[in-house]
């Protein structure tokens, strides 16, 4: 049966729909621990924090989580990287009546 789910390419599969491969991406990133993931900030030559590979993965998760552990994640990510953080709090729109 063909549903086309994965491709072929040569000798590797991709996933045909990128939102499918990035959910299932978050789902098990959640199981194995978003701080694994988790790097300090690094930063450019104008100040600008650089993205990671992870950070769209991660800001996904974040949201198949409830609101309370929502906040809580946040926080913790707050502790390795409070430049990410923010931009979680700005991606869900958390505001001072949530904490």
């Amino acid at each position: 049966m063909h549903l086309g789910i994965l491709q072929e390419h040569g000798d590797t599969l991709r996933f045909a729909i990128s939102s499918l491969q990035r959910y299932l991406s978050a789902r098990r990133l959640l199981e194995e621990g978003i701080y694994t993931r988790l790097t300090y900030p690094e930063f450019d030559a104008m100040g600008n924090r650089k993205p990671t590979q992870w950070d769209d993965i991660i800001l996904q998760a974040t949201e198949l989580l409830p609101p309370q552990m929502l906040l809580q994640t946040i926080d913790s990510i707050g502790d390795v990287d409070p430049f990410f953080a923010y931009q979680c709090v700005t991606h869900h729109q958390v505001t001072a009546a949530d904490v």
